[in-house]
């Protein structure tokens, strides 16, 4: 397999659906772009740890952080089930006030 595919298998492995694409024929890390805005671009650090699992040069050690790094949300995703968490609760509400008054004032000014 060549580096490109590679990369390719590594990120269609990475989520489901056509997510992500190439800002030029030169397909590297540097060149890739988000079709899902859902999506958090993974960190050069996790596509290339994704490309060593499929070229099967990890470690059981390793294999086994890989996958529980991997097994974890995403860190846009935590943050908003903590946002979600903290809206829903009259008591957290009051405990983070200033964290829940922080992103309820972006969602105000940028509602969806």
């Amino acid at each position: 397999m060549t580096d490109k595919e590679y990369l390719n298998t590594a990120l269609a492995q990475m989520h489901t659906g056509q997510w992500f694409g190439f800002s030029s024929d030169e397909q590297n890390y540097s060149t890739l772009i988000l079709h899902d805005s859902s999506i958090t671009k993974p960190t050069e650090a996790e596509v290339n740890a994704k490309i060593q699992e499929l070229k099967g040069t990890n470690s059981t050690s390793s294999n086994y952080e890989q996958q529980r790094r991997n097994a974890y949300p995403s860190i846009g995703d935590q943050l908003d089930m903590l946002w979600h968490s903290i809206d829903n609760d009259a008591e957290l509400k009051s405990k983070y006030f200033d964290f829940h008054q922080a992103i309820l004032a972006v969602k105000a000014k940028h509602p969806k």
